[in-house]
């Protein structure tokens, strides 16, 4: 976790209904800028998402990263390029174990949560997920103490930038995270998410995939807001070993540049993702911290996952429209 930065003084009064406005704000002006940008420049690629390069949505090996961070709900993790439409629930443990301390800590924390995901037009598609139901337990030495939290929730555009014959699938994205987090008693936490996703097949049954996002969470408490700036990155190679059988494996940086230069985390990460019938399919994904401020000694994440064979509209410039 980072550190919060120097404080910006708020009214107290009133404090954190504005943060809640402005983190919306922002968001939707940044999302316009992006859409219209987009539009100018790819004008030619309405259904530029369903790029040559994105598998069936219940092939084995998705379209892209599975979203197996730390982050809440699914902020601050590079997401799939391609626009599957489905609905995903992920279970997720992470553990903390410092023994050298001249008193034990430990922290072991377990998060449910429910991405739903739904291309909506030509090359755009829109993400809604949510923690539903969060356990911390914490002890540090003799003191015990645990909790039970929900939320936060976030929601996410994305924008396919590639044609549909491309050899690789490129999208730009944008998300916000809301402040309704059970978890926090004395003040909430927003922020905006930008980055771009990548996929590249470089034979029938392996390519790469990864992406950067620059994410910007800001936390008020006391009337006081502390921003920061968090860019990340991630890459993995995929194999696909039949139709219904994939391995991915590869790494993970997550750094911040303000209010302090820190490197939080480089991490090993690996995952096995299998095809079932009836557009089901199940993972498992391990990230283990080798170097950084974060001292998580593991995360491991369990998904289930069911594309229900749905259809964006068809775009009327082209008459081309996602099909699963």
């Amino acid at each position: 976790m980072g550190s919060a930065g120097p404080a910006v003084k708020l009214p107290i009064a009133g404090a954190t209904v504005a943060a809640t406005v402005t983190t919306i704000i922002i968001g939707v002006i940044i999302g316009v800028i992006i859409g219209v940008i987009i539009g100018i420049l790819g004008g030619g690629h309405s259904a530029a998402a369903a790029s040559a390069a994105c598998p069936d949505a219940r092939a084995a090996p998705g379209g892209g990263p599975l979203p197996a961070g730390a982050g809440p709900a699914d902020f601050a993790m590079v997401p799939e390029p391609c626009p599957d439409a489905d609905l995903l629930f992920r279970l997720r443990g992470a553990l903390l174990i410092a023994d050298q301390a001249p008193d034990f800590y430990g922290n072991a924390a377990v998060a449910s949560t429910l991405r739903f995901r739904y291309p909506v037009v030509g090359g755009t598609w829109v993400s809604m997920a949510l923690d539903l139901i969060t356990y911390r337990f914490v002890a540090n030495a003799v003191v015990e103490s645990s909790a039970l939290s929900v939320g936060p929730p976030t929601i996410g555009v994305y924008r396919g930038l590639t044609p549909p014959a491309a050899a690789s699938a490129l999208a730009v994205y944008g998300r916000l995270l809301l402040p309704l987090d059970t978890a926090r008693q004395s003040g909430i936490e927003g922020g905006v998410e930008l980055g771009l996703a990548l996929r590249v097949p470089l034979q029938r049954r392996w390519g790469v995939q990864g992406g950067v996002t620059l994410a910007a969470p800001a936390h008020l408490t006391g009337g006081q807001l502390h921003p920061a700036l968090r860019p990340g990155a991630l890459g993995e190679l995929w194999w696909a070993a039949g139709g219904s059988l994939a391995l991915l494996a590869g790494g993970s940086l997550r750094t911040e540049v303000a209010p302090r230069q820190e490197l939080t985390a480089v991490a090993a990460r690996g995952a096995l993702r299998l095809a079932l019938p009836r557009g089901l399919a199940v993972a498992l994904a391990g990230e283990v911290p080798l170097g950084g401020l974060d001292r998580t000694d593991l995360l491991v994440s369990v998904f289930l996952a069911w594309s229900g064979g749905w259809s964006a509209p068809t775009t009327s410039s082209e008459g081309l429209a996602f099909i699963y």
